[in-house]
């Protein structure tokens, strides 16, 4: 149908459905794109759905909550279920890799492209001055012109030539931000532990007094009902300190100077984080746009190819 045929000639090699073939030749549609925001946001490693779901919308994404949970991007008309993306994708899959139980496999659409040199974006940038080329029609349809030009001066700015190069650089970007993003989580969690003990050692030492007078007591229920709120304080933090094994109490000051000292790498960290997301937005954007425009030039020389052999 798409080249006017009626039959295929002499087909070489064993069949396949239309799908399977299709597979390399479409451009990302709206359950891909649904896909690759999802791979992004779990990249960040969000630390509950409602933060995921926080970051989703901030990518313009919808959220219909309910017995399917489903999104719907700019440009959809109606919403997609997760569970349609694929097992990766599931609602318990995503929730288990935002707990950190498991880690997340992003589905693989997208062929490799080593041996494409990315200096082919001369070429396009050629064709799309020109506006020549079969492929141009497809190109400006697909993508925002202004966008193109901004992913090819990227590519050429940071000298990524070719394809390989392209992946692994995003792979790298992707690798430093998660264990970056690991280091700050690790670092707000420690935070909060160092602040919660040093709460529960001020209300030990707080309610000391009180509390050895309720042992003086007995144990009594009258004593207790008076002092209520000073003796659950004084058994909430030596439960804490039970909980976190500590024989001995460390000092006040010891804490602060800890705190003080992440707080301070945290700062730095949050500035580098900040910078190295937005690379890694560049990045990632770059690469799809250059996966698609690989698709949309090969699929340029196939047809090239086919009217040659149909002209002999």
């Amino acid at each position: 149908m798409q080249n006017g045929l009626s039959i295929v000639e002499n087909p070489k090699g064993k069949s396949k459905d239309y799908g399977s073939w299709l597979e390399g030749e479409k451009p990302l549609n709206f359950s891909d794109k649904l896909r690759l925001a999802i791979d992004e946001v779990l990249v960040e490693k969000p630390e509950n759905l409602d933060e995921f779901f926080s970051k989703m919308k901030s990518k313009g994404f919808e959220i219909k909550t309910g017995k399917n949970l489903a999104f719907k991007g700019a440009g959809q008309r109606k919403f997609i279920r997760l569970r349609s993306l694929g097992k990766s994708y599931q609602e318990n899959n995503l929730s288990e890799v935002i707990e950190g139980k498991k880690e997340h496999k992003p589905q693989k659409r997208v062929r490799e492209y080593n041996d494409k040199k990315v200096n082919f974006v001369i070429e396009l940038q050629s064709k799309i001055s020109q506006k020549k080329g079969a492929g141009y029609e497809r190109w400006a349809k697909t993508f925002n012109l202004k966008q193109l030009a901004k992913t090819m001066n990227y590519l050429t700015e940071n000298n990524l030539l070719n394809y390989e190069d392209l992946r692994a650089k995003a792979e790298g970007i992707i690798n430093e931000f998660s264990l970056l993003s690991d280091s700050l989580k690790s670092a707000e969690k420690q935070m909060a532990e160092i602040s919660i003990l040093q709460k529960n050692i001020i209300d030990f030492a707080k309610t000391k007094a009180v509390y050895e007078d309720y042992n003086k007591s007995g144990y009594s229920s009258k004593f207790k009902e008076e002092n209520i709120t000073e003796i659950l304080l004084h058994q909430a933090a030596k439960n804490h300190f039970k909980e976190l094994g500590l024989s001995k109490l460390p000092k006040m000051a010891d804490l602060k100077r800890e705190y003080a000292t992440l707080f301070t790498e945290k700062k730095k960290a949050y500035s580098k984080y900040n910078s190295l997301k937005k690379e890694m937005q560049e990045i990632l954007n770059a690469k799809a746009n250059v996966e698609q425009l690989l698709e949309l030039d090969e699929k340029e020389e196939q047809q090239q190819k086919k009217k040659a052999v149909q002209s002999l």
